[in-house]
């Protein structure tokens, strides 16, 4: 990756907003600029696949050359239907679909198999995980932890960018500090 590309950007961010809305266009409010080289990856608990490759397609700027979405929960299309979806909008797509949210074990070895595919010296990556306040809902603090601690050092290791969204609102205080100091 160039590095020059993201050198003012923080590599990993915990990013705190509102209950979940219907506006997905957040995408890109804490990112520079893309280059049209970039490969991006939703962990996603909370939007439809298509929804996040609509959400791409009427983006302002440039289109990423890649999006993948590792989608958890019980409703999903056919995964090559959403990939046509997303050829239809003059995106690449690939997607994963997980049935089980809390087969977080199964995410983690996806988002391993993602960037483990992606040359770091020329593919710029960013990895969207959305949101923390869900997979909370499925699995424990102490493994969800532990799970994010593993899925930042995998996006740093692969000199990626991680946006990680988390609801501070749907959580105690201990569980929000806790969050908040492995990502901040």
């Amino acid at each position: 990756m160039d590095s020059d590309t993201f050198s003012n950007t923080s590599q990993i961010e915990l990013i705190n907003r509102e209950p979940i809305t219907q506006n997905n266009h957040d995408l890109t409010d804490t990112l520079p600029d893309l280059p049209t080289t970039t490969c991006v990856l939703h962990i996603d608990y909370v939007y439809p696949p298509q929804a996040r490759i609509q959400a791409w397609s009427e983006m302002e700027s440039e289109t990423p050359a890649e999006v993948g979405i590792i989608h958890t929960g019980y409703a999903v299309d056919d995964v090559q239907a959403i990939e046509q979806f997303g050829a239809e909008q003059n995106i690449q797509t690939s997607c994963t679909h997980i049935t089980h949210p809390n087969d977080i074990e199964q995410i983690g070895l996806e988002l391993v198999k993602y960037l483990s595919q992606k040359n770091t010296e020329t593919d710029l990556m960013v990895v969207y995980f959305d949101s923390i306040s869900l997979v909370l809902q499925y699995v424990s603090t102490k493994v969800v932890t532990k799970f994010i601690v593993e899925c930042r050092n995998q996006i740093e290791d692969h000199d990626a960018l991680g946006r990680f969204f988390f609801t501070p609102q749907a959580h105690n205080t201990d569980t929000v500090a806790q969050i908040q100091s492995i990502l901040d």
